[in-house]
Order: C-alpha cells, then sequence, then structure tokens
C-alpha cells in the first residue's frame, strides 16, 4: 500500500508524501530482505523523479522562442517561455498553458530535446522514470529509455522490476 501511494506521490510531484510512504513501507519491510529489496527500488526510483523535476525545470528556463522541439515524428515550436507560463505551438495551434499544467508529452519533448543536447546515459535513465509518471504510465517508453540508457553504460537493473509493480499498470 505505501509502495503506491509513494508511486501516486511522484506523479504528482509531492516528493514529501513520497517521502513519508517509504519511510513506512521500509518499516513494514526491515524483517523481509526482499521487500527491502522492493523498498530500495523505489528509493532509487524517487531520487531518479527529484532530479527529472530539476532538470525539467531548467529546461523549461532555457526554453526559448523559436526552440522546436519534437516527439514521436511531432514538431512542438515554443513561442514563449516564462515561469508562469509556456506558449507553444503545436498541429496549427497555439497554447499558452502554466508551466505544471503542460501536456506530457509536450513537456517530454521540450526536456527531450534540452536533454540531447548532453548525450548522458543517465539522461535517458530520467526520461524513462518519467514516462511511468505520466497518466497513463508508458511502460514500453520507460523501458526502451532504460534499454537505450543501458547500452550507452548506465545500470539499470535496479530499476527493470519497477516494470512489473502491479499499481503502475
Amino acid at each position: 500500500r505505501e509502495l503506491r501511494e509513494a508511486f501516486a506521490s511522484i506523479k504528482r510531484d509531492d516528493f514529501a508524501a513520497a517521502d513519508r510512504a517509504l519511510t513506512a513501507a521500509a518499516k513494514h519491510a526491515r524483517n523481509n530482505r526482499e521487500a527491502r529489496e522492493r523498498v530500495g527500488r523505489w528509493l532509487l526510483f524517487t531520487s531518479y523523479a527529484r532530479q527529472y523535476r530539476g532538470h525539467r525545470d531548467k529546461a523549461f528556463d532555457d526554453a526559448n522562442q523559436g526552440c522546436v522541439c519534437e516527439l514521436d515524428g511531432e514538431v512542438i515550436v515554443i513561442i514563449e517561455a516564462g515561469p508562469d507560463h509556456i506558449t507553444y505551438r503545436q498541429r496549427g495551434k497555439n497554447e499558452r498553458v502554466p508551466p505544471r499544467e503542460l501536456n506530457p508529452r509536450v513537456e517530454m519533448a521540450i526536456v527531450g530535446t534540452w536533454f540531447a543536447g548532453g548525450g548522458y546515459a543517465v539522461n535517458h535513465v530520467l526520461l524513462g522514470v518519467r514516462w511511468l509518471c505520466v497518466t497513463p504510465s508508458d511502460l514500453e517508453r520507460a523501458r526502451r529509455e532504460w534499454q537505450t540508457a543501458q547500452a550507452r553504460g548506465a545500470d539499470v537493473a535496479p530499476l527493470l522490476p519497477i516494470l512489473d509493480e502491479p499499481f503502475i499498470r
């Protein structure tokens, strides 16, 4: 139950609630090695989700007028980005929304474009984490990102069992 609560909290960017749920889960798991390992995976996942949030905020700050982002062959152009709103053009239509209300696919296009400049394996770990946190979770996209990260040298083995968690689906 606590892991389900932690995951729901992470999806809402409520890391304080996630920490409380994981602390409770760790207390219940202290006498069971398998349960401790499972909680450990979720602690790692939470750490990556926090890192993603920080990178997402930087990507939004760096998104400037004319920035062209692509996701699955769809082009998204940033018209204006500020702390209170992001205006972008997608499918011939302008959208203006607060950053926290941004469509997750548009968010992923912006962050993915920002990450592309670095070429770090961990970027794909972070993108995989985020694909699990969108609603509905995209397990296949997360798996592909983690496979890319692994091919580039990142150790994602501790995260892979999360894809089998029943409450992710």
